[in-house]
């Protein structure tokens, strides 16, 4: 079980989930950096007072409409604009003061990705695309906020 404090993982957490149970020998350095940066970004979200939670197809006011099963056996969400899954990955969601911010974590978002996420800002959301906010695996991934236009979610603080 990996520890977490208000639904981030711990520093001990993102070092056991992004480093695994290998043996020291057996580590790749790229992923102890990346478990010492998940810390320290996650040490910032909770001194914020930010809180992280799951990201459903029933989240109220998320952008999803439905979720289904995959053909792996694995899940995806389903939005009723039609958008593709290419840059929906390691999702969740940042409840904070005055706001939610919906995230996903890809390892890359390639033109039709980047077409939904056009779509979203004609649905009424704001998009923000970071390498700097990315919780899973840094320096892999990069972290899409997606929020309510008029928010401004990196001012929002506890």
């Amino acid at each position: 079980m990996v520890a977490t404090k208000n639904g981030f993982r711990t520093a001990e957490g993102s070092y056991e989930a992004i480093v695994g149970k290998h043996a020291p020998e057996e580590t790749d350095p790229e992923r102890v950096r990346s478990a010492g940066i998940a810390a320290e970004r996650t040490a910032d979200f909770i001194k914020r007072g930010w809180k992280r939670r799951p990201w459903t197809a029933t989240t109220p006011g998320s952008p999803c409409v439905k979720r289904h099963r995959g053909f792996n056996g694995g899940s995806y969400l389903d939005f009723d604009w039609g958008a593709t899954e290419e840059w929906f990955d390691h999702w969740y969601r940042l409840v904070m003061p005055g706001g939610t911010v919906f995230v996903s974590e890809p390892y890359d978002i390639g033109p039709k990705g980047m077409a939904n996420l056009a779509a979203l800002e004609d649905q009424g959301w704001d998009v923000m695309v970071r390498a700097a906010n990315a919780l899973h695996f840094p320096g892999r991934t990069v972290a899409v906020w997606i929020y309510r236009k008029g928010q401004k979610p990196w001012q929002m603080a506890a």
